[in-house]
């Protein structure tokens, strides 16, 4: 088995790397790097408040990490293996059902989110 950090699992493989890069894209996320403190650097950079995208990219790394993590381990302890497309459903899954569980008071932002992702998010009571 070769050599696993964290860089190499989420980011680097050739799977990881072709999830990260289809996920990237789905989440608005820019730049080329795939190390972890590239990605983590320009998410800052894209702003890491509450907004509704901000909200989607972390969802997303997060999702990533968690279903690539769940990958590796059906492949080792179970024999299972999903493919790529497979993972990056799974991964859009996962942010979808959270973005539905959310509070958002609406915005531009989150109407064009509820049209890219095809769900409805709850709106907060006025003045709140």
């Amino acid at each position: 088995m070769d050599y696993e950090d964290m860089q190499h699992l989420f980011f680097s493989c050739s799977f990881s790397n072709e999830v990260w890069r289809k996920v990237k894209d789905v989440a608005g996320i820019s730049g080329q790097s795939n190390s972890l403190q590239d990605i983590v650097q320009q998410m800052i950079i894209m702003g890491n408040g509450n907004n509704i995208n901000s909200v989607v990219r972390r969802l997303m790394l997060a999702a990533c990490v968690y279903n690539l993590w769940k990958e590796r381990n059906g492949r080792i302890f179970r024999d299972c293996r999903r493919n790529c497309e497979e993972v990056i459903n799974g991964i859009t899954g996962t942010v979808k059902n959270r973005l539905m569980g959310i509070t958002v008071r609406d915005s531009k932002d989150v109407r064009a989110v509820e049209s890219k992702w095809e769900v409805t998010l709850k709106r907060a009571k006025p003045g709140k």
